[in-house]
């Protein structure tokens, strides 16, 4: 039986993408015999006739700029706030308030506009979508069946 790959949705992968990132995963699971580390696929994709080569930064300028920006991020997600009048338990102190540039503001502000808290709770029933679509197959199995409440309260929110 041949495996199939498909890209996950809300990636910028295609399925032909996953076709090979695939296969390459799943030869070097193979090859090392255990499970496989990012480190590990850097390694195989670094050779410029490597079929992954192509999905990575390999200019260290650029690669260092992305990697400081996701280092903002986390840092940014690291912050909580409590807001006396608004919280009894600390909240995100910075949330995302423009998706298309990625923008963060602080949550005070942020939840006084109308069309921020719309965004917001759009994102959750997509957040919740996910869940449902991500967690689904699983609840067959019994070991998984504490989590079942879960999903089935995520599939209720995504289609509110």
């Amino acid at each position: 039986m041949t495996t199939t790959y498909r890209a996950s949705s809300g990636f910028h992968l295609s399925h032909k993408d996953a076709e090979i990132i695939g296969a390459a995963f799943t030869k070097l699971e193979r090859k090392l015999k255990r499970a496989v580390h990012a480190e590990d696929l850097v390694g195989i994709a670094r050779p410029d006739t490597s079929p992954l080569h192509r999905y990575f930064e390999w200019d260290d300028t650029i690669a260092a700029q992305k990697y400081r920006v996701s280092q903002a991020r986390y840092i940014i997600t690291a912050i909580d706030v409590l807001l006396p009048d608004r919280s009894e338990a600390p909240v995100r102190a910075f949330i995302p308030v423009d998706y298309g540039q990625r923008s963060t503001g602080f949550i005070s502000t942020a939840t006084a506009s109308p069309e921020i808290i719309a965004r917001q709770v759009e994102r959750a029933r997509e957040d919740a979508r996910s869940v449902v679509e991500r967690y689904q197959q699983w609840i067959a199995f019994s070991e998984f069946a504490p989590a079942a409440d879960f999903v089935v309260a995520a599939r209720r929110l995504a289609t509110t």
